[in-house]
């Protein structure tokens, strides 16, 4: 998993030219910032936020990303203080150009603290805030777009006897007596085509490898929603198992 990289935004630190003096790796901030109370929130603070200054930010980001790709996907959360002045930037999801290029993250975070924010209230009293923004553009692949329940799951077309016969039992495995089950997360999309597929648990000796290799040649039934096929994420068991 990515690492994630938090930028501390501090008035002493303006000024500063050191990109690592403004950089530090802080604690889980989400509580202390009402993350959570405010991530579905009807207050009109938080709705002001959501619906003016977040699509300005999420356009301006765009457009200065555009200079280095047209796809990609960025996933970063911000910290406004009681005052509604940004406190940190926390960077959830890269694109891969952004990588090892602190410049960028600097720049980013210029973008959205130059926005006035909205000072949220929450019982009668000024609070600490964070909210996520996401900023996407092409087709890149995106995670949340991928339901992890709906009303009909996907179902793999041929059903477990197609996934046995992409099924192939790696030498090292034969090799040590290794026996187990992989688990793979599959990303099916409307049209019933596995567009990503990942390990969750492994065993390793090749199995990992080969289980995923299987998954991602099967074809779905995909999901659905109130009768419309949707984006859905299903978690595979590929059993291994010498005779």
């Amino acid at each position: 998993m990515k690492k994630l990289a938090v930028i501390l935004l501090l008035i002493a630190l303006a000024a500063c030219s050191n990109t690592d003096e403004r950089k530090k790796i802080l604690p889980d901030y989400e509580i202390l910032y009402n993350y959570g109370e405010l991530k579905y929130s009807t207050n009109p603070q938080a709705l002001y936020f959501k619906n003016k200054i977040a699509p300005e930010i999420v356009n301006e980001v765009k457009q200065y990303l555009n200079k280095f790709e047209k796809t990609y996907i960025l996933k970063i959360r911000v910290f406004i203080n009681e005052d509604g002045r940004l406190d940190y930037v926390k960077f959830i999801e890269e694109p891969h150009f952004m990588e090892g290029n602190p410049d960028i993250e600097e720049d980013i975070i210029a973008i959205v603290d130059k926005h006035t924010f909205p000072k949220i209230k929450l019982e009668g009293s000024f609070a600490k805030s964070a909210f996520d923004l996401k900023i996407k553009n092409g087709n890149a692949f995106d995670e949340d777009e991928y339901a992890v329940s709906v009303e009909k799951m996907p179902q793999i077309i041929g059903g477990i006897q197609a996934l046995a016969k992409n099924i192939v039992y790696p030498e090292e495995a034969k090799k040590y007596g290794i026996e187990g089950r992989v688990f793979i997360r599959a990303f099916v999309d409307e049209k019933g085509n596995v567009v990503k597929a990942e390990v969750m648990k492994g065993v390793g000796f090749g199995c990992d490898t080969a289980a995923l290799s299987a998954v991602q040649k099967l074809h779905f039934v995909p999901g659905e929603q109130k009768g419309k096929p949707v984006k859905t994420q299903v978690t595979i068991p590929v059993t291994f198992k010498l005779k």
